[in-house]
């Protein structure tokens, strides 16, 4: 379960969310949605603990994140899978190690990763190219790889900003797939997009953060 209570974001002197409260149910999947400076990144990255807010609280699972130490980041973390826009694949490692690092960061045996891995790879048209680098393969492959480094090592919690965006149709319909697939094994689902007609397509409630009133929720499709 995720709340936020009354929570604040201010960009400098601007104040970008105001007095938001949230309550997305453990297992739910949830769109935020909005336009560009509405918030609805710097919420995901919030969660992500990349980000402190200027006021309000933030409740995960039953825990305050503002009082979860620097030493307890790591062990939060291993309950996310996360994806934002500027993340990148490590340039060092193939396709295949970006995942399979993933999964041994999260505690997976390097057989089971490796297994998981390849798994992932051929559900996304990409075990032929399993040994390549991150600079031999298109950007459209890329994203694909790194909403699977973020999916394969099944999250408590998935934050994913933007994730459909840039994506070919072959290529969004099997990220949709691996969303909802992801979705049935447990995991809550916490997905920013500018594109609120994605909620609706997938029936899955969506929270408005309207910029021009400052954040306020309005939820605007349900299940």
């Amino acid at each position: 379960m995720i709340i936020t209570l009354d929570l604040r974001l201010q960009h400098g002197a601007h104040e970008i969310i105001d007095g938001l409260n949230l309550h997305i149910e453990k297992g739910e999947f949830v769109f935020i949605c909005g336009q560009g400076g509405s918030g609805k990144t710097s919420l995901l990255r919030i969660l992500a603990l990349e980000q402190a807010p200027a006021g309000g609280r933030v409740i995960v699972e039953g825990r305050d994140i503002a009082k979860i130490s620097r030493s307890g980041f790591p062990e939060y973390r291993r309950g996310l899978g996360v994806i934002f826009q500027d993340d990148s694949l490590l340039q060092r490692r193939t396709l295949a190690e970006n995942i399979a690092v993933s999964l041994e960061l999260a505690g997976w045996r390097a057989s089971e990763a490796k297994k998981e891995t390849l798994l992932y790879l051929r559900e996304i048209g990409l075990l032929a190219k399993a040994g390549l680098f991150p600079s031999q393969v298109s950007e459209n492959e890329k994203r694909m790889v790194k909403i699977c480094r973020a999916l394969a090592r099944r999250p408590k919690i998935v934050l994913a900003d933007e994730p459909y965006e840039g994506l070919d149709r072959q290529s969004l319909e099997k990220a949709v797939e691996l969303f909802k697939r992801a979705h049935l094994r447990g995991s809550t689902m916490v997905v920013a997009t500018h594109r609120v007609e994605f909620a609706g397509e997938m029936d899955k409630r969506a929270i408005v953060l309207d910029r021009s009133s400052l954040g306020r929720m309005a939820n605007v499709s349900a299940t």
